[in-house]
């Protein structure tokens, strides 16, 4: 197959554009970003609203988009070649902000009313004969992840030797291993009816609370951690900034509301005491240095001070 992926340097993509280069698979990358040469892979470094004249006149058997995060990004690229299947990267948080269970900080907000507004168009292209998918993850996590969530955890276990879960850490929620939601994408892109659905879930069928994440993540880095159970109104209070900071706290239960891509896909669920641990021997996740701003010395100095008063 010859496929077209927009994004597909970093993370989830980049294992997306290894996997269909090991199957044998065609890819073409638009991205900011330098893709490692291969035979196979035709890389093109653009912006994104600069490539479209480059693929006039191309053709391709599927397009998998990372990266379209608003409305005209994906009707750009729908109408640049409208029989081609097209298969949007969604978020499990449309449902959370439907139903309003998940507290949304205001970036977040913004991203998923535009994902909701290019799912809205899709679902008007496939009711006039498109082909149009969509696949909705949750927070996803795995080596090379640029967002650094994973070492939120890592580094204060390592660091502090401890880690303030808000309201005790006890809600539940699904988490995909990176590993895991490649193959599945992989999977549905050389799928001879790629399109088939509407909308795919991609969740985990499994369950897991910030607490036993957090035990899980410790046992893995072999520390006997000090983890302080506080609700968030009393770290608003007095550590206001930790809440926006933390990756899994607002997480939510997230129901498979449409057919699953793991079970469609038949790629078998990696358990979360497997990648944690995992995950755990990585260099990249015991490394303390990070560039998001949770990962900063003085951060994680103030987050100390104030688990000695607990």
């Amino acid at each position: 197959m010859n496929v077209l992926i927009y994004g597909g340097t970093r993370f989830i993509g980049k294992k997306v554009v290894d996997n269909l280069l090991a199957a044998g698979h065609q890819v073409t990358l638009i991205s900011r970003r330098e893709a490692s040469p291969h035979l196979r892979l035709k890389s093109i470094k653009a912006e994104r609203e600069d490539s479209y004249k480059l693929l006039r006149d191309r053709h391709f058997d599927c397009i998998l988009d990372f990266i379209a995060y608003d409305v005209n990004a994906v009707e750009t690229a729908v109408s640049l070649m409208p029989t081609t299947p097209y298969i949007l990267i969604s978020t499990a948080w449309i449902d959370a902000r439907k139903s309003g269970a998940r507290r949304f900080l205001s970036f977040e907000d913004n991203y998923v009313t535009q994902k909701i507004e290019a799912e809205a168009f899709l679902e008007n292209i496939r009711r006039h004969g498109g082909k149009a998918t969509i696949c909705r993850l949750p927070i996803t996590l795995g080596a090379d992840d640029h967002s650094e969530r994973f070492k939120f955890y890592t580094s204060r276990l390592l660091g502090n030797k401890g880690v303030i879960l808000p309201g005790g850490g006890k809600r539940k929620t699904r988490i995909a291993f990176r590993d895991d939601v490649a193959k599945a994408l992989s999977a549905l892109v050389v799928h001879n009816d790629p399109c088939k659905e509407m909308i795919y879930d991609v969740l985990p069928d499994a369950e897991i609370s910030l607490v036993e994440y957090v035990k899980l993540i410790a046992k893995g880095l072999g520390i006997d951690a000090h983890l302080v159970n506080l609700e968030p109104k009393l770290i608003e209070e007095h550590f206001s900034e930790y809440l926006d900071m933390e990756p899994l706290w607002r997480e939510v239960q997230y129901s498979t509301l449409y057919p699953n891509l793991f079970e469609r896909m038949r790629i078998p669920v990696t358990g979360y005491r497997d990648w944690i641990l995992f995950l755990c021997k990585l260099p990249e996740m015991t490394n303390q240095s990070g560039k998001n701003a949770f990962l900063q010395p003085g951060v994680l100095l103030r987050e100390k001070e104030f688990l000695k008063c607990r």
